[in-house]
């Protein structure tokens, strides 16, 4: 193992797209899910970009605040056994994103849209020292 993986073991699935396919030579295809992150006061909105696949097509998971989004394509009519196209993206969420709250997504026009809470921010609280 070398010394980046060691002082850095996550950076690859956490900030750079899963990309299995890349390395072979199997004629699949694969690629990264581009998206963007809006952050208001209630809530976090991410778009990504899934233009060609249907919502039936598409994997969405949250587990340990990270959010992983996957796409796979079914190869077409006449198309080689092997042949499909993956897109895969996986981004960590931001401390305060609720997760116990339910988790809205929705498709408009190849736009993958995810709706995730943010909670209340908590209060400071003063805390007396006893004797």
């Amino acid at each position: 193992m070398e010394l980046f993986d060691i002082l850095f073991p996550d950076i690859y699935e956490v900030y750079l797209p899963a990309c299995d396919a890349c390395a072979g030579d199997d004629g699949d295809e694969s690629r990264a899910i581009p998206l963007d992150v809006i952050e208001s006061e209630t809530e976090y909105t991410i778009h990504a970009e899934v233009p060609g696949y249907t919502k039936e097509e598409l994997k969405l998971s949250v587990q340990d605040r990270i959010l992983e989004i996957s796409a796979t394509k079914k190869p077409a009519a006449g198309a080689k056994d092997g042949d499909k196209v993956d897109a895969h993206r996986s981004i960590e969420l931001p401390l305060d994103a609720d997760l116990a709250k339910e988790i809205d997504a929705r498709m408009e026009n190849g736009l993958l849209i995810i709706a995730i809470a943010r909670q209340a921010p908590v209060p400071k609280k003063e805390i007396k020292v006893k004797s």
